[in-house]
């Protein structure tokens, strides 16, 4: 019933033809989905890094070789550590915006039991089989993390390995946990399953839908003995679970060594789980304040926003003509209601076409602009990076010319369902691309 109802509510707010587009177009995907993860050889378990055969130096750390996998322990600051278990993928670095740091003194020492990594505000301990430890400049014992587990599959399709790395720490059930971007729950997520996958929820969710426009595999966990920030750089698929118990860790729980759980009380884990890549995160200890800092500077900050971008935004879809929005507008000042920006959704569009204004339900979009300034409330459109595939449309047509857009590996043409019909999308990890994209910000910009 329910998948009727979505059905309905689909054909009613888009149409009987691009309801049908995204049917068929979800079970072909779905069906190449499969043949593409379809795999031919599989371990039959996960296995753990092993035992440790040599430790080389490195700038700013040091490299260790296992038995099954290797570690990368590299100090970028005094208080930020990149932690990576290969094999795997390194992640392409669109999420980092600064990658020169400067030198840091690394401690190192060894001993029957293990090895410790030091810096003068953070220290790591690892012992001989891959168990990690985390202590903040007061010896504060801040996170405990298992060996992580590593399965490795094979395709048939595209005749490459997919490592599936599983993450675990211990984690205490009164530890709160926040961030993961945007969740429809609590702000503090322990317990709770996460998945990372954006996901359009079609504007209806509730408490507890998961996952939906913007997910983040980084989060920052505070309890009585300090807290921390963790950034997962995976794109991949992936899970989060906080608060999973020994007993339903199944076969992950049988690798547990006794001097692990008796680690942390509770019993109670944090597991991150990956689809494919190599597992590279950093860890940041100190204050939230610290935290925040150190991360920003990792990941990047944006720039100070003009003033009234601080104020009331109105934004929703369905307003079809220019006069529902001035409408909207009145109702703003009749009932004295400040608002800084109003937006408008797709319907500002010529057929939904990206950089299109439609004629006919926005005759004269500058003056509406102009009228807008004058009340102090700026008019922001919306842009769909879906470019209808439309030969006699100006963004397809350039885009298919200069190779613009995204492809399969064979070389085809990626092609969606969107609000305009079956799209295009511009593959933005081309700078050109990017630089193409940015220079049609003028079509919108000339009228106000």
């Amino acid at each position: 019933m329910e998948i009727l109802n979505k059905v309905l509510r689909s054909i009613k707010r888009i149409g009987t033809r691009p309801s049908l587009q995204i049917l068929i177009y979800s079970i072909v995907k779905e069906y190449q989905d499969r043949k593409l993860h379809r795999l031919s050889h599989q371990t039959p378990n996960f296995t753990i890094p092993g035992k440790i055969k040599e430790i080389n130096t490195i700038a700013n750390g040091h490299f260790l070789e296992f038995e099954n996998a290797q570690l990368e322990l590299k100090f970028l600051a005094q208080d930020l550590l990149r932690v990576t278990w290969s094999p795997g993928k390194l992640p392409v670095p669109y999420a980092i915006e600064k990658t020169k740091w400067s030198e840091v003194e690394v401690e190192f020492e060894g001993s029957k039991g293990g090895y410790s990594f030091s810096s003068d505000l953070l220290q790591v301990k690892i012992d001989n089989v891959g168990n990690m430890t985390y202590f903040d400049r007061n010896d504060q014992l801040l996170r405990t993390d298992l060996p992580p587990m590593l399965q490795v599959l094979r395709s048939e399709i595209q005749e490459n390995q997919i490592h599936i790395w599983k993450h675990l720490s211990a984690m205490n059930p009164e530890t709160h946990v926040y961030g993961m971007g945007e969740r429809a729950h609590g702000f503090n997520l322990n317990p709770g399953t996460y998945t990372n996958w954006n996901r359009d929820p079609e504007g209806l969710y509730q408490t507890g839908d998961d996952p939906i426009y913007l997910c983040i595999p980084s989060y920052v966990a505070i309890d009585n003995k300090g807290s921390y920030l963790i950034f997962y750089e995976n794109s991949f698929f992936s899970t989060f679970t906080f608060g999973r118990d020994q007993h339903s860790l199944g076969e992950v729980a049988a690798t547990l060594s006794n001097d692990f759980f008796h680690s942390d009380s509770s019993n109670n884990f944090a597991e991150a789980k990956f689809s494919d890549g190599a597992l590279r995160y950093y860890f940041i200890p100190g204050r939230l304040d610290q935290l925040l800092e150190r991360y920003s500077e990792l990941i990047g900050r944006p720039p100070l926003p003009p003033r009234w971008a601080l104020g009331y935004h109105h934004s929703r879809w369905g307003y079809k003509e220019e006069n529902d929005i001035r409408q909207v507008a009145e109702g703003f000042i009749q009932h004295n209601l400040p608002v800084s920006a109003i937006h408008l959704d797709i319907d500002y569009m010529q057929g939904y076409r990206v950089f299109t204004v439609d004629g006919e339900k926005f005759p004269d979009l500058s003056a509406l602009v102009s009228d807008f300034d004058q009340l102090g409330i700026k008019l922001i459109p919306i842009l769909d990076p879906g470019v209808k595939t439309d030969h006699d449309y100006f963004m397809f047509k350039e885009g298919m010319e200069n190779g613009y857009f995204c492809k399969t590996p064979e070389g085809n043409l990626v092609r969606a369902p969107v609000w305009p019909g079956m799209s295009a999308f511009p593959d933005f990890t081309n700078p050109r691309v990017r630089n193409w994209w940015s220079e049609k910000y003028s079509l919108l910009l000339q009228q106000g």
